[in-house]
C-alpha cells in the first residue's frame, strides 16, 4: 500500500488533439482563463484547495489573467484527477 502522505506528481495530458488552429500563447487581451472546479475521480483524499492555488499561481506567473466566470474568459482550464496507484 502506498504512503498517503506522498507528494502528488502530475503531467499534462491533452484530452484530444488541439489541431493547428489553437494558439497556445494568444495575444495578451485574449489571455484570460477560467479555472473550472477541480474534479477528483481518484477516490483518494487529496487537498484540492492546495492544488487549485498552485494552479492559479502558475497560470498568473505565466502571464494569464484568471476570470471569475467562463463568460469572462477566452479559455477554460479543467482539471480531472485520476489515481492509478504507486508508480
Amino acid at each position: 500500500m502506498g504512503d498517503r502522505d506522498a507528494e502528488a506528481r502530475g503531467n499534462i495530458h491533452w484530452a484530444n488533439s488541439l489541431g493547428d488552429e489553437v494558439d497556445l500563447m494568444p495575444s495578451e487581451d485574449k489571455r484570460t482563463v477560467f479555472l473550472a472546479p477541480i474534479r477528483n475521480s481518484s477516490g483518494s483524499e487529496i487537498d484540492t484547495d492546495q492544488l487549485e492555488q498552485s494552479i492559479r499561481d502558475g497560470v498568473t506567473r505565466r502571464g494569464w489573467r484568471l476570470a471569475k466566470g467562463p463568460k469572462e474568459a477566452s479559455y477554460q482550464l479543467s482539471v480531472l484527477l485520476h489515481y492509478w496507484g504507486e508508480n
